[in-house]
């Protein structure tokens, strides 16, 4: 239903943010050349739709390797994934999207190939459905306050970071 030069000129606008690395950067301008979770979910998401599936898991697989034991992604990477260029942190939504993209990934597939990739994929599944049940084990089974896409110190919980992590858990949940 969308205008296919519309569609073309933003596929190719992330193949050039993909650049050289084959993971998306928020944006060509230095301060924005870096790769986001919830961005490259995105990214993911609409490159599997439309029919790029070994691109979009190169995106899952950068996902699944700067993340570390304990689910939690930071705000932002180096593209080349060899590390974080600041101090920003930790922000919880990166877990939901993380899962959220890999089972919009894994629902393009053919249905012979999804049990191979969940399995190439597994550790990114297990640690971020983990992290994600971990934020919510307490009392009003609501996550802590972390900075979400507004980036900004949050002092209450946010309904932004409350729904990507349900999303991701209802992927996680198909996934598993």
């Amino acid at each position: 239903g969308l205008d296919g030069d519309m569609v073309a000129m933003a596929l190719l606008d992330l193949h050039v943010l993909s650049r050289p690395y084959g993971v998306p950067v928020a944006g060509w301008s230095l301060p924005w050349r870096y790769v986001w979770p919830r961005d490259s979910a995105l990214v993911a998401s609409a490159l599997a739709r439309t029919g790029h599936t070994s691109d979009a898991e190169r995106i899952v697989d950068f996902l699944q390797r700067v993340q570390p034991t304990s689910g939690l992604f930071q705000a932002r990477y180096l593209p080349d994934g060899s590390g974080v260029p600041d101090d920003r942190g930790v922000e919880l939504d990166g877990v939901g999207w993380a899962l959220w993209a890999t089972g919009q990934l894994a629902a393009e597939l053919p249905g012979a190939d999804r049990p191979a990739f969940v399995q190439r994929h597994r550790m990114l599944l297990d640690r971020s459905t983990q992290a994600a049940l971990s934020s919510i084990d307490n009392l009003s089974s609501l996550p802590p306050p972390s900075s979400d896409y507004w980036e900004v110190k949050e002092t209450r919980p946010t309904l932004a970071t409350a729904a990507v992590l349900c999303a991701g858990l209802d992927a996680g949940a198909e996934l598993y």
